[in-house]
């Protein structure tokens, strides 16, 4: 094998080629991982789709992602079926990236090895394929794969001990060259092995499959093994002419030593026996001989696969050669289709940043009023909160999935878009002044405090927690500085002592889109500025994002202390939590009350009777417990029963602060 210099791979762009053959159940999962994997690798990268022939909703599906995700995925289906091989080349020759990666639908390739597979070609290896270590496959499919592994190298000379992996990655010289040579009855693993000039086979994780059935059974398998020898190599055809050769050669030996046998008068059966064999091994070394002519005729005159495309849906920018990373210049913007929409003055051309279910129900206004929305940029789904990109997409508006918005990536995209206007509900990324500039009319936020107060994240949390009577909305012009731009209008909540986060949120959103409403004419007019006022730096502060272990509580704070935290951090939020006998128990719900147990009891003790439970707080002050569970599966019931086995123990240390999970 002809070995290349090492050379380490210089920053690059992936493409990953997933054939697709009804595979519904899978493919949500399938693309959510991928998406994840290929976000952490710090690449550009897209996804290839190629459907062949489904007839289940695999396309729908396909073409859901590619709305959600456009200059990401892109949706090749093929208008027959023509073999997952055939339509994995069909996926190689609209790569752009440089560095191809193949995978299955199924899931019984994780797409987490990725990383892995590319890291590989960094040591100079063109062609990195998988290689299944524990199969996690039916009996008899592990049995016909040990046998293939050890017979195929020798009976085709591809050097591959796994061709059913279709784990690989491609450097991109070697899809180029595949997809030159071609077939009519495709192998991609012989194609490779034949240009790659440095392959390199690895371990990789393999799962039983997710969902459906396989599409190959022992026949396809045993079709496949005929055609890697009838169409990749005519090594078998070598092997048959060789062994005609020797029986040819055992022949000719058994027969003259026979034919001498009989000019002594005897030896005959032995003389025809030779002849026999010489006969056999004659035809069997024509046979062989002929295969090869056949191998090499049919090199010569094969041509490209023969495909129909029944439709493309492809969004993307350019994505190779390989340029600067992700926030560096000389980035490709985003590709969004070009919209036939009618002028500024007639319906400004709006950006929408928004999350979670108030940037949804925003959204949703815009949508049904017939607003000019050219794009969405929003965040993936999280929890039981509605989905902004699905909402976005049923409307046929691209959905921007850019993680950072201060590339110049991202700015030639929203410059290309030409927009007027410039809308962040609950989005949770900052957006840079070159931006912000971008829009004619102005850029505007959503926010969930009475600025100048609570500038940051999670503010709901943080009301809640410094017990806060009073919360609010805020919507104001976006500037360099976070929410410190003037305010253009806001409204007001009152808030019950004993009211969570998770309550507070929702009123707190549904009066988010009431004052939306209300502002949306002056903002869409542009005559917000006469409404503007800055705000009071005096009273300005901000707060900072919230993390679950910040839900420990301090028992040596006060009661009303306590409380507050609980009801900042219960749910949807992780919850406050504090540890006693080697086990975590979280509380829900509580109210400051009078302490009923001994009165030298320190900070944390805890006090069970028949009425309830109370835990003791600083200052002699008690906080009563009125719903709490103990961390990982547990029984529920009445707090008095759940905390029994624990009466009259302490709490563990306390926390040196109290804070508590939040939005952000």
């Amino acid at each position: 094998m002809n070995e290349r210099p090492n050379q380490k791979l210089p920053a690059t762009s992936v493409s990953v080629v997933i054939p697709m053959l009804d595979e519904e159940p899978n493919l949500d999962c399938l693309l959510g991982r991928l998406l994840e994997v290929l976000g952490g690798m710090g690449t550009r990268a897209e996804i290839v789709l190629v459907d062949d022939g489904s007839t289940d909703g695999t396309l729908t599906l396909a073409r859901h992602w590619h709305r959600r995700f456009p200059e990401t995925v892109v949706v090749l289906s093929l208008a027959r079926r023509a073999g997952q091989h055939a339509a994995l080349l069909a996926g190689f020759g609209v790569t752009r990236g440089e560095v191809v990666v193949s995978l299955d639908a199924d899931l019984q390739n994780p797409p987490e090895e990725i990383p892995a597979l590319v890291a590989a070609m960094g040591t100079g290896h063109d062609l990195v394929t998988g290689r299944r270590e524990v199969r996690r496959d039916a009996p008899w499919r592990r049995l016909l794969s040990a046998a293939l592994r050890r017979l195929g190298p020798w009976l085709t000379g591809v050097p591959a001990h796994d061709y059913g992996c279709m784990l690989r990655a491609y450097r991109r010289d070697v899809v180029q060259d595949m997809l030159a040579i071609g077939s009519r009855s495709p192998f991609v693993p012989a194609l490779a092995f034949q240009v790659a000039k440095n392959p390199i086979e690895v371990d990789v994780a393999h799962s039983t499959r997710l969902a459906g059935e396989s599409k190959y059974g022992l026949l396809q398998l045993v079709r496949i093994q005929l055609d890697l020898m009838a169409g990749g190599s005519p090594r078998a055809f070598q092997h048959f002419g060789i062994l005609g050769a020797g029986v040819l050669g055992i022949g000719v030996l058994v027969g003259g030593v026979g034919g001498a046998a009989m000019l002594m008068g005897r030896g005959a059966a032995l003389a025809g026996a030779g002849l026999g064999c010489s006969a056999l091994g004659l035809s069997w070394l024509g046979m062989g001989l002929l295969g090869e002519y056949a191998i090499r005729i049919h090199r010569e005159v094969r041509g490209g696969v023969p495909l129909r495309v029944g439709g493309v849906w492809d969004a993307r920018g350019d994505l190779a050669p390989p340029g600067p990373r992700d926030g560096d210049a000389g980035e490709a913007p985003e590709v969004v289709p070009a919209v036939g929409w009618g002028t500024a003055a007639e319906s400004p051309r709006i950006l929408v940043c928004a999350f979670r279910e108030t940037g949804h129900a925003v959204l949703e206004f815009l949508l049904e009023s017939g607003e000019n929305v050219l794009a969405v940029a929003t965040h993936p789904d999280e929890g039981d909160w509605p989905s902004v990109a699905d909402l976005a997409e049923r409307h046929q508006v691209p959905v921007l999935s850019s993680s950072n918005v201060r590339s110049p990536r991202f700015r030639a995209t929203v410059e290309r878009l030409g927009v007027d206007l410039i809308l962040s509900v609950y989005y949770r990324r900052i957006l840079p002044p070159e931006v912000l500039a971008l829009a004619k009319v102005g850029a505007f936020n959503v926010h969930p405090s009475l600025l100048p107060a609570y500038r940051g994240r999670a503010p709901i949390n943080w009301a809640i927690l410094r017990g806060e009577a009073e919360v609010g909305v805020t919507i104001h012009e976006m500037i360099e500085a976070v929410d410190a731009g003037p305010i253009i209008s806001q409204a007001r909540l009152e808030v019950d002592a004993d009211e969570g986060a998770g309550e507070v949120s929702e009123r707190v959103g549904d009066l988010a889109v009431s004052l939306f409403r209300d502002t949306w004419p002056t903002l869409r007019n542009g005559d917000w500025r006469a409404r503007a006022r800055p705000q009071d730096e005096s009273r300005a502060f901000e707060v900072g994002r919230r993390c679950p272990e910040d839900g420990r509580i301090d028992w040596n704070e006060r009661a009303s202390t306590v409380h507050n935290l609980v009801r900042a951090v219960t749910r949807p939020f992780p919850g406050a939590f504090s540890d006693v006998g080697g086990r975590r128990l979280f509380v829900w719900r509580s109210r400051p009350g009078a302490w009923a147990g001994p009165e030298m009891a320190p900070a944390g003790a805890i006090h069970v009777n028949g009425v309830g439970a109370w835990v003791r707080c600083g200052e002699g002050s008690a906080l009563q417990l009125l719903e709490v569970s103990w961390e990982g599966p547990t029984l529920s019931g009445p707090v008095a029963d759940v905390l029994f086995e624990v009466r009259d123990q302490v709490f563990g240390p306390p926390a040196s602060r109290v804070g508590g999970a939040g939005e952000g």
